[in-house]
């Protein structure tokens, strides 16, 4: 007989084909849409912020929105049902990734972000701790202000607002190193400043100087303010010494004679210098509230110590 004949055995093979085929496609949707189900379920329970915190999970929840599954028809032969099958099988693997990601973030990952952030917070507050002395000193009430504050990221850890408490984190520490170079600075000048108010006690016995007034700030609790130190020099009256941080004033009785005042200034400079104190006093020009015959000097306090010859 002639003509085109077909296997009933080849028959069988592609029907068996697409049969397993098919099936294997309904059990890749099937899983598809369980991971559909329980990935919508966690992201209910999950708050925005958590998952703001996990950048990659993120991508992988838009990506997983987008997917959609290839549709089938019923004389596709078993290559076409093959390239279907593969498809759904991307789609299924990509529903599973992301839903373990999602059980990881719920069973562990959320606590192990809740650690890190408050691990964030409390090294701000241990360097808080550490600079409370100098900020009470220097700027009094910030370290309530800033105690405060730590004390809600905390609170906020605990609503699982991670996203909010990890930019706070970030200011906060960014804003305290600002503060602490400000007032390190202070400290500095001011601890400059002790040493020179000894040195002139010290300079000012030796010349034989009563002291009418003891040190003391012009304004009683503001550091920041000047030392008023106020002396007897006998032959010429009382002398005001007024140190601020940056630099040194002096209400002299020294008449303006000339060189005479410079030269009384001279000699009490050098005594200054052999405490490590290095001075240049010049006279303040326009200091109409002076009587005429006295003088005000000054002197900066960058210009205070000899370069390596003061010792704190």
């Amino acid at each position: 007989m002639s003509g085109v004949k077909y296997s009933q055995i080849e028959l069988e093979r592609e029907r068996k084909a697409r049969q397993e085929l098919g099936q294997k496609i309904d059990a890749m949707v099937e899983e598809f849409a369980a991971a559909g189900k329980r990935i919508r379920e966690l992201l209910a329970g999950t708050g925005d912020q958590v998952l703001a915190s996990f950048p990659k999970v993120e991508q992988m929840i838009s990506s997983w929105k987008g997917l959609k599954l290839p549709g089938i028809k019923k004389d596709m032969n078993s290559n076409e049902l093959k390239d279907i099958a593969r498809q759904t099988g991307k789609c299924r693997d990509q529903a599973a990734e992301l839903l373990r990601e999602l059980v990881r973030i719920k069973e562990h990952g959320r606590d192990e972000k809740a650690g890190e952030l408050a691990a964030s917070v409390e090294m701000l507050r241990n360097r808080l701790e550490g600079m409370t002395g100098l900020m009470d000193k220097w700027q009094p009430g910030k370290s309530g202000d800033f105690r405060a504050r730590l004390n809600a990221l905390s609170a906020g850890i605990q609503r699982d607002e991670f996203v909010t408490v990890g930019k706070s984190c970030q200011q906060l520490d960014s804003l305290l190193q600002d503060i602490e170079a400000r007032i390190n600075h202070l400290e500095g000048q001011d601890r400059q400043r002790q040493v020179v108010l000894e040195a002139l006690q010290e300079v000012c016995e030796e010349m034989g100087w009563d002291v009418e007034e003891a040190p003391r700030l012009e304004k009683e609790n503001d550091p920041g303010s000047s030392y008023l130190f106020t002396v007897d020099t006998f032959s010429a009256g009382r002398m005001t010494f007024r140190l601020s941080l940056d630099g040194i004033r002096v209400d002299s009785p020294f008449a303006l004679q000339g060189k005479q005042c410079y030269s009384q200034f001279d000699a009490f400079s050098e005594r200054l210098k052999k405490h490590g104190v290095k001075t240049g006093f010049k006279r303040v020009e326009g200091d109409d509230d002076l009587p005429e015959d006295r003088v005000s000097d000054a002197l900066d306090m960058d210009d205070v110590y000899e370069t390596g010859s003061m010792e704190a």
